[in-house]
């Protein structure tokens, strides 16, 4: 599926995609950008666990994708 970026940068999300992923107007959504791809996330718990799954399975795993995915950690 295509959609055109208008000049203030919005796009719409095609409705057979919005109907998959359960949103609707006012949905809360986020973004994650890994290796040159971006992905949008449904602010939800149960999608963010299935990303971070997904992520495991790749090779090349590194730390790295890990705290792309969960954000930095700064340890003691």
């Amino acid at each position: 599926m295509r959609a055109t970026l208008t000049s203030k940068g919005q796009v719409t999300i095609p409705k057979e995609i919005r109907d998959a992923m359960g949103l609707e107007a006012g949905s809360l959504v986020d973004f994650v950008q890994r290796d040159g791809v971006v992905y949008l996330i449904p602010d939800d718990p149960v999608a963010r666990i299935r990303l971070f799954l997904g992520a495991l399975n790749e090779p090349g795993c590194t730390d790295e994708t890990l705290d792309d995915l969960r954000g930095g950690v700064d340890l003691p």
